[in-house]
């Protein structure tokens, strides 16, 4: 079993006041995050953006190890993700995922069905049912 850990440290009055963000690896610096309004400084980073960031890597992941299992690995693959949050920060109300690939001997219709087949393992390795309001699109470089 493989663990991946992560640390949130509260400076001041959570949720207000300031954290910061490191992971177990120490692949990069502590980030300074908010749950406020974290837009108005480009130097502050917040939940939203981290799952966003962390299910783009997760899909990522995915789609590579399908492509590898169906003979098309790929050379390069793109990741956006953005979430739309209502109620602030607390629900997620749209998901919408860019995927691109440059993948040998693959055509468009098939790596389209790779991108899907990757967002739904994804969802479901991680218990969360497919999001109802999920936009998708899959294209070749």
């Amino acid at each position: 079993m493989t663990e991946r850990t992560a640390r949130i440290s509260w400076l001041t009055d959570p949720p207000q006041g300031h954290a910061t963000v490191s992971v177990g690896s120490r692949a990069f610096a502590a980030v300074p995050m908010s749950f406020q309004d974290a837009e108005d400084d480009a130097r502050v980073t917040d939940a939203g953006e981290l799952m966003a960031a962390a299910h783009g890597s997760a899909v990522a992941a995915f789609l590579a190890q399908i492509l590898v299992r169906d003979g098309t690995p790929a050379h390069e693959l793109v990741v956006n993700v953005t979430y739309a949050f209502s109620d602030g920060w607390l629900e997620a109300a749209e998901l919408t995922l860019s995927v691109e690939g440059r993948v040998p001997d693959i055509d468009p219709p098939r790596f389209e069905q790779a991108a899907l087949e990757a967002v739904r393992s994804c969802a479901a390795c991680f218990g969360a049912p497919e999001h109802p309001a999920l936009t998708l699109t899959a294209q070749l470089l």
